[in-house]
């Protein structure tokens, strides 16, 4: 299964580090990023037969990863605006 992740832009650096980080994973084995067509692709290998509740704990955990590197390293408008008020 594969969910898109969001950004406003990739660079190599982010990329690298994200991969890294997803492979030192212990239990993210079966997940692995793929860039195509400038749209990244969290992917994650699911067993063929899965009781309901560890299919709907894996799914919840993937989409948390999703999210978490749709946003990871972002800049946030409305901290850096804070940040250039107060200097």
């Amino acid at each position: 299964m594969a969910c898109a992740i969001e950004r406003e832009s990739l660079d190599d650096t982010w990329l690298v580090q994200a991969s890294l980080w997803l492979a030192s994973v212990r239990g993210n084995l079966d997940d692995s990023l793929l860039l195509e067509d400038g749209k990244l692709w969290l992917t994650r290998r699911y067993a063929p037969k899965l009781e309901y509740a560890v299919g709907q704990t894996q799914l919840n955990q993937q989409l948390a990863i999703a999210r978490w590197l749709a946003t990871h390293g972002e800049s946030k408008p409305e901290t850096a605006e804070l940040t250039r008020r107060w200097r």
